[in-house]
């Protein structure tokens, strides 16, 4: 994607904050492809969206791909107090910390210092032996691939620490026993952990 002239900083936040409040962070926990491809339509068609957006970056398509790689892209991030978009969240995701201890129990020790991206992820070590450090990821069901793969390809590359994936769901979008099941029958053909915790 070119653009056809820089997007200012401030035109880039305010259109994030409203992608972000009419759906983007709805959308987090997963909805059909359809819902989305109607959520970018109407973006794309918002004066205040797509209507900005468009003397700098010259088409509809190429307005709803700098949503998809921008905003959207950077959506699990931001919800999790990472990145450029954190500050422009409604509704943050819970602290790590609180759900290691949803996840695991409260006798695990976060390494703040330690966070990693692609998938997001912390080190933590038990309290009886903090010298023994796992992975912690953690992410909404429908990236429940991306967690696998960066549990595989950052063993694969020689660390070997073990990975704890976390799949979080909400009150309203819970994800379903069968869908569990699935993740726990990978899970354990692939020697990893995995925990579906429930966040707002």
């Amino acid at each position: 994607m070119s653009t056809k002239h820089p997007i200012p900083s401030h035109i880039d936040m305010e259109v994030t904050r409203l992608i972000y409040a009419e759906g983007g962070e709805k959308s987090r926990t997963g909805i059909t492809h359809a819902a989305k491809t109607e959520l970018y339509r109407q973006w794309t068609a918002d004066p205040r969206i797509g209507g900005r957006l468009l003397s700098y970056l010259g088409t509809d398509d190429d307005v709803r791909v700098w949503i998809k790689n921008g905003p959207m892209k950077e959506l699990a991030r931001a919800v999790n107090g990472v990145g450029k978009y954190k500050s422009l969240v409604q509704k943050p995701a819970s602290n790590v910390d609180v759900l290691v201890a949803k996840a695991l129990d409260a006798s695990w020790i976060v390494n703040p210092d330690s966070m990693d991206t692609k998938p997001l992820r912390v080190l933590i070590s038990h309290t009886d032996d903090e010298e023994r450090e796992q992975w912690f990821a953690w992410a909404p069901v429908v990236s429940f691939k991306h967690l696998v793969w960066g549990a595989l390809n950052t063993q694969a590359r020689g660390d070997v620490r073990p990975w704890v994936l976390c799949v979080v769901d909400s009150f309203a979008e819970r994800v379903d026993p069968s869908t569990k099941a699935v993740h726990e029958r990978i899970a354990r053909r692939l020697g990893l952990a995995v925990s579906h915790v429930t966040d707002g």
